[in-house]
């Protein structure tokens, strides 16, 4: 596959032979690569057969090949507290994308793709950047860090807080895995480093970081659009079935509509409650309605289109097809192989240390593999 046809269809891959096929072509090839799996339990464990196929279980997240692209909610318009590792997750992918030409793979799922994102303008009008030597006043950086949306507290434990100690201020930014603990020097930058938010114990000292709110929050979205505008045109698109594909995004949208039309009923005897109604990730949305929030399956079938696809299946909804291979890929040699310890059938939170040998998606999936 040295040279990458415009659409491709593998038939007769199954279980983690599709994970092997992706390897090799981003092992050979390079460039970012977008996996769409049909759910996001299959996500789960694809993502976690390319983590033990790259060896990135224990490596730290912002130096991965590998990332997870999740939804930021569970249902939409639930008036829910959405999770924060989500939203980070989701951050970190578009930090990625909009700030790097990193070899990359993105693994996600219909639901996660159907929610429209924030611009890359927007993006990058509300990140503020430290790096060390600089002339920040820390008053300064505190109230920006209030206007951003960020929660003071004694001790950071999720994305979206921080804590000030004297000269020191700790850090949690949407933009990184692990908080940030930035000490002055008067008003000067002396230190930065990320640290265990279990032990409190230093991880890395850095040169510069990126403080991110939660864009997901009301308060900063003007306009939205599609990940897959976010993507270079070169990304090569993996795909399960488009087919159902097309299906899912359609059922979520429509479910977006039905939940938003019940609000609306519910709202009626109330004209404050326009202005708090929920967003997808459960914050106030202003009364915005799906098609602001959500794409429709033609709107990504389209911009799939314009990418470099590769189609799972047994047959192909993508023409015209400049190659077809019918034949499973030959079996993974012994130094390769996915044994039942390596691959995890259970996934735990973000927040799990670098000793953990499980994968870092939400902490509230569950899932079986299938058989």
């Amino acid at each position: 596959m040295s040279e990458t046809p415009k659409h491709i269809h593998f038939s007769g891959l199954v279980g983690s032979a599709k994970a092997f096929a992706v390897e090799e072509e981003f092992r050979t090839q390079g460039g970012q690569h977008l996996v769409i799996c049909a759910s996001k339990e299959d996500a789960a464990y694809f993502y976690n057969d390319l983590e033990a196929l790259f060896g990135e279980r224990e490596m730290d997240y912002s130096k991965k090949q590998i990332l997870f692209y999740p939804t930021s909610y569970k249902r939409p318009y639930e008036p829910e507290r959405p999770d924060n590792t989500y939203i980070l997750s989701r951050t970190e992918v578009l930090q990625r994308l909009s700030t790097s030409e990193r070899r990359t793979v993105i693994v996600s799922y219909p639901e996660a793709l159907s929610e429209k994102v924030f611009t890359r303008k927007l993006l990058a009008k509300n990140t503020f950047k430290v790096k060390q030597g600089d002339k920040i006043n820390l008053d300064f950086l505190t109230d920006l860090l209030y206007e951003y949306g960020f929660e003071n507290v004694d001790f950071v434990v999720e994305p979206g807080q921080f804590a000030v100690r004297g000269g020191l201020i700790d850090v949690y930014s949407f933009a990184n895995d692990n908080p940030y603990r930035i000490e002055f020097f008067g008003d000067e930058v002396d230190s930065i480093r990320s640290f265990d938010i279990g032990s409190q114990l230093s991880l890395e000292r850095l040169n510069n970081i990126v403080l991110l709110p939660n864009m997901q929050q009301q308060a900063f979205i003007e306009e939205r659009e599609s990940i897959l505008e976010y993507l270079p045109k070169a990304t090569t698109i993996w795909i399960e079935e488009m087919g159902f594909f097309a299906t899912q995004i359609d059922k979520e949208y429509e479910r977006a509509v039905e939940a938003w039309e019940k609000i609306n009923e519910n709202s009626t005897s109330n004209s404050d409650a326009w202005e708090t109604l929920p967003s997808p990730s459960g914050r106030g949305a202003g009364g915005e309605g799906p098609g602001k929030l959500f794409a429709k399956s033609e709107e990504l079938l389209k911009a799939l289109e314009a990418h470099p696809t590769i189609e799972f299946g047994d047959s192909s909804h993508l023409s015209p097809l400049t190659s077809h291979l019918s034949t499973p890929l030959p079996s993974p040699s012994s130094t390769k192989t996915l044994t039942s310890s390596s691959i995890t059938s259970t996934t735990t939170s973000r927040k799990a240390t670098a000793s953990s040998s499980t994968p870092r998606v939400p902490s509230n999936w569950t899932a079986s593999r299938p058989s």
